[in-house]
Formats: C-alpha cells, sequence, structure tokens
C-alpha cells in the first residue's frame, strides 16, 4: 500500500512540510491496516493555497533558491525578508505573506485601514532588478484588503482624490479615491508574465467581497 500525503499548513500551528512530516511519522510508526505481507510506503507531498508556506514549497519542487531583499511591513517598516529565483527561466516566486503577512504583525498592529501591499510592490521591484521574466505570485495569508494599490503604488502608481488632491494616506484614504495614474509605472512590468496563485473568487467590494469577508480577520 502507498500513500501520498499531502496536506496544506495548519494555521498558526505547523508548516505544510511539518504537518507531513508528522503525518508520516505517524504512519509509518502504528502502520494501520497493513497485514504481514504487505508493505506501507509513504510519500510525502506538501501543499500550498496561495497562503503561508506557498512560496517555499514551490520554491523546493521546482528546484529555485531564495534571493534576500528589503521590503516593508504592512505598517511599512523595514524588513529583510526573500523572494524565490529560477535562473534558468528567469522567474520568481513571490508569497505576499512573506512581505505584507498577517505573521508579521501582533496582534494590537492589526488594521486593515492603515496595513498595505507596499511591501509586496518591494519584492517586485526587486525581482525586476534581476531581470525577471515571469512572477507567480501568492495572494494568501495577507494583513490588507487594499486591494493592491500599495503594490502599484510601490511600482509608481499615483491615487488621487477630488480636485486632483494626491492621496497619501492609503488604504484608508481610498474611500476618497477619484483616478488613478499609472503613467509613472516601472516600464519593466510591460515585459513581465504573472501567475496569481489564489483559492478565492471574492471581488473586492459588496457584501461578499474580500473587504467585507475578509477584512475582520486582519
Amino acid at each position: 500500500m502507498h500513500l501520498l500525503i499531502a496536506p496544506n499548513a495548519f494555521k498558526n500551528s505547523l508548516t505544510a512540510r511539518e504537518a507531513a512530516e508528522a503525518i508520516n511519522s505517524g504512519l509509518n510508526s502504528s502502520r494501520p491496516g497493513t497485514l504481514p505481507d504487505q508493505t506501507l510506503t509513504t510519500e510525502c507531498f506538501p501543499v500550498g493555497d496561495g497562503g503561508d508556506g506557498t512560496g517555499d514549497e514551490l520554491i523546493d519542487r521546482l528546484g529555485g533558491c531564495k534571493v534576500a531583499a528589503t521590503a516593508r511591513d504592512p505598517l511599512g517598516r523595514p524588513i529583510t525578508t526573500y523572494f524565490g529565483w529560477m535562473d534558468d527561466n528567469r522567474t520568481a516566486i513571490i508569497e505576499m505573506a512573506n512581505a505584507s503577512g498577517l505573521r508579521l504583525l501582533d496582534k494590537h498592529e492589526l488594521n486593515p485601514l492603515k496595513t498595505t501591499s507596499h511591501g509586496t510592490g518591494d519584492l517586485i521591484r526587486a525581482a525586476l532588478d534581476l531581470g525577471v521574466r515571469h512572477i507567480i505570485l501568492g495572494m494568501g495569508g495577507s494583513a490588507t484588503v487594499d486591494g493592491g494599490a500599495g503594490i502599484l503604488e510601490a511600482l509608481g502608481a499615483r491615487f488621487y482624490g477630488d480636485k486632483d488632491n494626491l492621496l497619501t494616506d492609503l488604504p484608508s484614504g481610498l474611500t476618497g479615491l477619484s483616478s488613478i495614474d499609472r503613467s509613472g509605472l516601472d516600464p519593466r512590468l510591460a515585459g513581465v508574465g504573472m501567475t496569481v496563485l489564489c483559492d478565492v473568487t471574492n471581488p473586492l467590494t459588496g457584501p461578499q467581497g474580500a473587504a467585507a469577508v475578509f477584512g475582520p480577520q486582519k
């Protein structure tokens, strides 16, 4: 009998890999349901849903390496983090949670009107500096519901309210958004493909929007 062990992470407890290894250890210790003439074999294949740990699993499975980078955390503080890199096809694996994640904040710091995705934009820019051609972006585990405004701002976009007033208090200022100026976006983005990993389909706004559904946990 051959068993494939493919768990997701146990949030705030075990990574997907740690969970797989624990299950594997238990199975091989108890050997459930096997007869004397049967052999039990197992294979660990931890998986991710786009959130915490997804990037690490992809880096490992695809044979990439980790590149250290400086980015801003959800409250704008500088941190040292990393993204995955595969030099042969110039692909970057960026996990949003590494720069903009809930796990980077203490409970009293959670506030979706102040937390942004700027840091994820910082990681994208660092990948652009390496000449990236394709980005795999895991979107789960973030501390923000700014709709990617922080990412775009970090890459050169500008957000304006009425009378062409520049909005500098994102994301709370998005309630007064009138227009977005994309003319300053990093031109290198035009030559980069992107794959977004996400297991939900909620729009940003509305009763089932990301802000309403996921905002309370952030």
